[in-house]
């Protein structure tokens, strides 16, 4: 059993449908424990929501299925967080997931011109002046 890096477009490709979709189904299942960065969850959604315009909740419904594998390790309180504040404020990916780790480690303030930032109540969005 090899520990094994998973990259975004293979995830892209697994769930597009493409013609890899097969052997990667192959990968997904094997004895091999798979790790998928943060990064590339962030990559592989926002590829999906603005190439491929896909909604936000069969993004986050694909890819729960996909983590949920029991060979896929990945930041899962970090991602099933993050998923959480994407949907329940409609905001960005990224966003969401900045504000995650602004919970974790307990900030308050965020430099942004990025107004989005302003539905999450909980923070307080400062633009430098």
């Amino acid at each position: 059993m090899k520990t094994i890096v998973i990259d975004t477009n293979i995830i892209l490709r697994y769930l597009l449908g493409e013609k890899e979709s097969v052997a990667i189904e192959k990968i997904l299942n094997s004895k091999d424990q798979l790790v998928i960065p943060d990064i590339v969850v962030a990559e592989v959604v926002w590829t999906l929501q603005r190439y491929y315009k896909w909604e936000k909740t069969r993004i986050v419904e694909l890819f729960i299925s996909l983590l949920s594998k029991g060979n896929v390790e990945f930041n899962q309180a970090q991602i099933f967080s993050t998923f959480e504040i994407y949907l329940k404020y409609n905001v960005k990916y990224a966003d969401a997931y900045i504000y995650q780790l602004m919970n974790q480690k307990k900030l308050k303030y965020i430099y942004s011109y990025d107004r989005e930032f302003d539905k999450l109540k909980e923070i307080n969005r400062i633009e430098p002046k």
